[in-house]
């Protein structure tokens, strides 16, 4: 079984209104989308990881004209909302693909820092490149990794942010984990365009969110 990792950013309008709902106020911070489902009748239900004030949160879901229902529940500091919802053209379009050619959605669907969402598919790699290849003008499409899938290392990579991501990725390309080490912060933050104190950073959260998956 093979997995691509794609960047999904709507060209056109956005992939769902509700989520872009949280991304455009400062009092919530979307995390990621754990869960997500499209209905016999074209509506759709998701879980939807999030910070922030679980007050205002409730009140653009309140307001917002898509949603059927929700509930929000709060679990390990983190607050999750359940939402029954109209999809936009947009996400109708993408899911219909994926349900067509029969192919997976590796949750959780994640955002970077640029707003972007970070699909992970799963499938043969014949249907993974003809689903590709219908993906519409509506959504500005770029391959981030495709390969072989194993459910561990794929998961625990995309837990980190995009820029620990390519921090560790530069890091192992330098040799700065070998023994002896081969680089430095500073030669990292040459490749990355950022200070040696930032590298480090990004460094250690990635490492903590490794070490705490892997430690029983």
């Amino acid at each position: 079984m093979r997995f691509v990792t794609i960047l999904l950013t709507p060209t056109e309008s956005t992939f769902d209104p509700i989520v872009q709902a949280f991304a455009d106020d400062s009092a919530v911070r979307r995390q990621a989308v754990d869960h997500i489902r499209m209905l016999d009748d074209g509506t759709g239900v998701l879980l939807v990881q999030f910070d922030g004030e679980r007050e205002r949160a409730e009140a653009l879901l309140d307001a917002h004209p898509n949603v059927l229902a929700y509930d929000i529940s709060e679990v390990d500091n983190s607050l999750y909302a359940y939402v029954h919802q109209k999809w936009s053209e947009t996400a109708t379009s993408f899911h219909s693909i994926v349900q067509t050619h029969g192919l997976v959605v590796d949750t959780p669907m994640t955002f970077t820092e640029d707003s972007d969402l970070q699909v992970t598919l799963l499938g043969e790699q014949q249907t993974i490149q003809t689903a590709l290849a219908e993906i519409p003008d509506t959504f500005d499409c770029s391959v981030e990794t495709i390969g072989d899938y194993s459910p561990s290392t794929t998961r625990l990579f995309e837990q980190l942010t995009e820029r620990q991501q390519e921090a560790i990725t530069v890091a192992l390309k330098l040799g700065y984990f070998r023994d002896p080490r081969m680089a430095t912060y500073k030669d990292i933050g040459e490749e990355l365009g950022c200070g040696p104190e930032t590298v480090g950073e990004h460094l250690r959260k990635a490492q903590a969110t490794i070490f705490a998956e892997l430690v029983p």
